[in-house]
């Protein structure tokens, strides 16, 4: 996306002293539905400890003939619903792994 200030990829995760639940953020450019343009696509939310993942807001949207991020209908794009969670999911299991308490994953 020309312009946007939307990376390729960001995804951030976080566990928070004495919450039983993760923060996650997941930034990302995909295709649209038609796949004939890319545009921005993000999500925030927390993960419990039974690995349950919520959205708190999104996935929203951004087209660059539209200078705002759109919530999407719950029923839209269920693709990149799935794609969203997975990203956080895994980068849950890298924070596990890391032994930290914050993970990020840029791709500009």
């Amino acid at each position: 996306m020309k312009n946007s200030g939307i990376p390729k990829l960001h995804v951030v995760v976080t566990r928070k002293p004495n919450v039983p639940q993760l923060e996650w953020a997941v930034m990302l450019i995909a295709a649209d539905a038609q796949g004939n343009r890319a545009l921005g696509y993000r999500g925030t939310g927390t993960i419990l400890d039974a690995g349950a993942v919520a959205f708190e807001s999104g996935p929203e949207v951004h087209d660059e003939n539209l200078p705002r991020w759109t919530t999407m209908n719950s029923t839209d794009r269920p693709d990149i619903r799935a794609k969203i969670i997975d990203l956080a999911k895994r980068g849950a299991k890298a924070l596990a792994e890391s032994g930290t308490d914050k993970f990020e994953r840029l791709i500009e």
